[in-house]
């Protein structure tokens, strides 16, 4: 099949184990032990095709006990990434799937969708620009649910050849789940109700140095 022919494929797995004492816990002295298991995969499309795509697969689950809970979170994200070229653009297309279970001392799911249209990076003189719609749909604990469109822009100017200026508008739908918390915070509790942050964010401008 050409779309597979020649494409690269790759994997990782992981495991991590960690214990350390758990000052947020109602008894002193008490450890916290956090398990964690990645596995991913992804299929990138072969050179000879006319446009490029990524397809990625990954499972993520861990383990969180102390002396008060003992919850497990299961992950399973998919996602895809293309870009088509046309005479003096390129489009882009991306999206993403992430659902979580919890299970334990606290039950629940997750989940989390983003869909991406638009320009990828486009360059004339000094000037650049990358414009895109996101399109977010998200459903966290206590009943949330997002349905968002955001536009996204960047735009940028070199001034050197050291330093550009750029300055970009991307407001989004961040997924959020209990493992990331922990990742954050060590102490923060796994009986916490999980939700997914609506970033909105002002226009801003950044001196980039190369």
């Amino acid at each position: 099949m050409p779309l597979i022919d020649g494409a690269k494929t790759a994997g990782n797995f992981d495991y991590r184990s960690e214990t350390y004492k758990f000052y947020g816990s109602v008894v002193l002295q008490t450890s916290r032990n956090v398990d964690r298991v990645s596995l991913s995969g992804s299929l990138t499309s072969p050179f000879q095709l006319p446009w490029s795509y990524e397809a990625t697969m990954s499972y993520h689950s861990s383990s969180i006990t102390d002396s008060s809970s003992r919850v497990s979170e299961s992950q399973v994200n998919i996602g895809l990434q293309t870009v088509y070229p046309l005479s003096a653009v390129s489009l882009r297309f991306d999206f993403n799937a992430t659902v979580s279970w919890l299970s334990g001392s606290t039950s629940g799911s997750l989940s989390y969708i983003r869909l991406v249209a638009g320009l990828d990076r486009v360059s004339w003189n000094n000037w650049s620009l990358l414009a895109a719609v996101h399109v977010y749909g998200a459903g966290g604990m206590d009943g949330q649910s997002l349905s968002k469109l955001y536009p996204n822009v960047s735009l940028g100017y070199q001034l050197s050849q050291e330093q550009a200026v750029e300055m970009y508008y991307n407001p989004k739908v961040d997924f959020w789940s209990l493992s990331r918390h922990v990742a954050r915070n060590p102490y923060v509790s796994s009986v916490s109700t999980v939700r997914h942050s609506d970033a909105l964010v002002e226009p801003r401008s950044i001196i980039r140095r190369h």
